[in-house]
């Protein structure tokens, strides 16, 4: 009896075990129901369990905001009766749903939905056939893909915009990878070269251009591969089909997608009626120049014939002038604006009496008076021509000093001009390395000693300096 009792408690103890093991089994599966369920209802994105028809079984509360219907509104009805897919795209939606009767996902699908007030929204749908208790039902998950459609038809109007605009424009515009293949051309570079899209997609922008832009172009794509940010126009030429070469000046720009340099975008301008027009402006600007001179040297002429015991005076001073303002690093055109200043600084001994200018001794103060007069002469005659440069300025100061000892005005030091400062230097020294007719050449040495005495009182510091390095170390020699 005893025995029997105890295999009976022996059998109940090892069903109270396997009641136990059962017991922690069903804990967990509802434990892991209850997080299935959380993560179904509180999903960031709508998901839905439909039949085979598209009735809602259930869905979350992503599906209740995307579709502004509740929970209660959606069950039991489908996509059509609630009018959330409109009649067009019900046969997609039928489609979609004998796939998942065979077994097979489907998606991504978009589909518009219109909710409960009226507005639209555009979903991105996938779904899943998913077996319950032997029946099979639909699991959808859906995104709200509207504000990218929206994105995407805006890049899409922007790109159409883009192609209008490459397409129309008058400009030959080519893009090309960073070792110079061709990815792109508008339409103005099949015009302009003559070669047809087909002949020039992939080919390398060096079988376009000249040898010498090929250089030009190559090293500009080298500095942007090197992190260049911005950099200047430059000009090269191209080559057409027909064999003619087009001048152009080109817009380089860098086009980065993602932080990374992808390729380069080239705006190329034809510029050959600009440079036909500059080369006509360069002609005629030469004859003006070669009139000018003639005119100038004409008058130079005038005052020779006048005043013969200073023949060459003033071509001698234009000489040192230059010389000087070269070697203090002066423009070309300041140069060339002093050298025609010095060539005329002595225009206004016109109006001096001959017997003034050929007195073989010294001038009285009267006589020294009307000679000083020439640079205001100089000046009034200068100053009715519309030269682009200050020449009659220059001539008026040449006769200024630094302490305002000179005249017509009594300058000082940077009231006067540079350029009327090198005159006034070049000036000194030729007058007195030449014979005048009151007395013999006093020579060079003397002449620099002159102005070395006046260097910094009378005569500006670098000029005389450079002055006097001319003559004391690269052996500037006035030629007769």
């Amino acid at each position: 009896m005893n025995e029997k009792v105890e295999n009976l408690q022996k059998k109940v103890a090892r069903l109270e075990k396997t009641l136990a093991r059962y017991r922690i089994k069903v804990k967990k599966l509802e434990d892991s129901q209850r997080w299935l369920k959380v993560l179904f209802e509180y999903a960031p994105d709508p998901f839905y369990l439909s039949d085979l028809g598209g009735r809602f079984i259930d869905a979350n509360k992503a599906t209740e905001k995307i579709t502004g219907y509740k929970r209660e509104e959606l069950i039991g009805k489908s996509f059509l009766k609630l009018g959330l897919l409109s009649p067009d795209e019900a046969p997609k939606a039928v489609s979609l749903l004998a796939k998942n009767t065979l077994g097979k996902p489907t998606g991504p699908d978009e589909f518009t939905f219109k909710r409960k007030d009226g507005s639209r929204v555009i979903l991105e749908i996938r779904t899943f056939p998913v077996k319950l208790k032997e029946k099979i039902f639909v699991l959808g998950i859906a995104r709200d893909i509207t504000e990218r459609k929206k994105i995407e038809e805006e890049l899409k109007a922007s790109e159409r915009k883009y192609r209008v605009l490459t397409e129309s424009i008058a400009d030959l515009l080519v893009q090309m990878d960073l070792e110079g293949n061709i990815i792109y051309i508008s339409k103005s570079f099949e015009e302009k070269t003559g070669y047809s899209r087909r002949e020039i997609q992939g080919r390398n922008i060096k079988d376009f251009l000249t040898p010498e832009s090929c250089k030009i172009a190559f090293e500009r794509l080298k500095k942007w591969a090197k992190g260049a940010r911005s950099l200047p126009p430059y000009k090269i030429e191209v080559k057409t089909k027909d064999g003619r070469i087009i001048p152009v000046e080109v817009i380089s720009s860098p086009l980065v997608e993602e932080e990374k340099l992808k390729a380069i975008q080239i705006i190329a301008r034809d510029i050959t009626e600009r440079k036909q027009k500059e080369k006509e402006l360069q002609e005629s600007f030469e004859k003006l120049n070669k009139l000018l001179r003639g005119i100038i040297n004409a008058l130079i002429s005038i005052i020779e014939i006048r005043d013969p015991y200073t023949a060459g005076h003033q071509r001698r001073v234009a000489k040192l002038a230059c010389a000087i303002a070269r070697k203090m690093g002066l423009s070309k055109e300041k140069i060339d604006v002093l050298e025609l200043a010095a060539a005329l600084h002595d225009i206004g001994k016109v109006e001096v009496p001959f017997e003034i200018l050929s007195k073989p001794g010294r001038l009285d103060e009267e006589e020294l008076a009307i000679v000083r007069r020439h640079s205001l002469i100089a000046y009034d005659i200068l100053k009715e021509i519309d030269f682009p440069w200050p020449i009659a300025d220059i001539i008026l100061q040449h006769h200024e000093r630094l302490d305002g000892s000179g005249y017509p005005q009594g300058l000082k030091n940077d009231e006067i001009m540079l350029e009327a400062k090198i005159l006034a230097v070049a000036d000194v020294v030729e007058a007195m390395s030449s014979h005048r007719p009151y007395r013999p050449s006093l020579g060079i040495d003397r002449a620099l000693e002159e102005i070395l005495k006046g260097r910094g009182i009378l005569y500006d510091p670098q000029v005389v300096d450079a002055c006097c390095e001319l003559f004391t170390k690269e052996g500037f020699k006035f030629e007769d």
